[in-house]
């Protein structure tokens, strides 16, 4: 599930940050409807998933995990020549963030 949101984010943060790259937005959807039905498929009610999703705690730590990543990457949000390096390297490897992408 986390990673699950890890990548939705990063992704939502590549397209915004590059101008060459954009997003599947309806697949992205999609995506964030699938962790949902899995969170109630493991037990989790729709009030304690809407509690770790409004969660500022929990908000901050999923941001300081996809910072590791850009760094761990080559990338930084105030670099959009990154962004866009990383974007299309992830939309070359089909990765779960590239399938969420696509280049203009």
């Amino acid at each position: 599930i986390n990673d699950g949101l890890l990548y939705v984010g990063l992704a939502d943060e590549i397209r915004k940050t590059c101008d060459g790259i954009s997003g599947r937005i309806f697949k992205g959807i999609g995506r964030l409807r699938s962790i949902h039905r899995l969170a109630l498929d493991m037990g989790y009610s729709k009030d304690e998933i809407e509690s770790f999703v409004d969660d500022r705690a929990e908000k901050n730590r999923l941001k300081a995990r996809g910072k590791t990543y850009l760094k761990a990457n080559g990338a930084s949000q105030s670099d959009p020549q990154s962004m866009c390096a990383l974007g299309r390297k992830e939309i070359a490897k089909q990765s779960e963030i590239g399938t969420l992408l696509y280049e203009n």
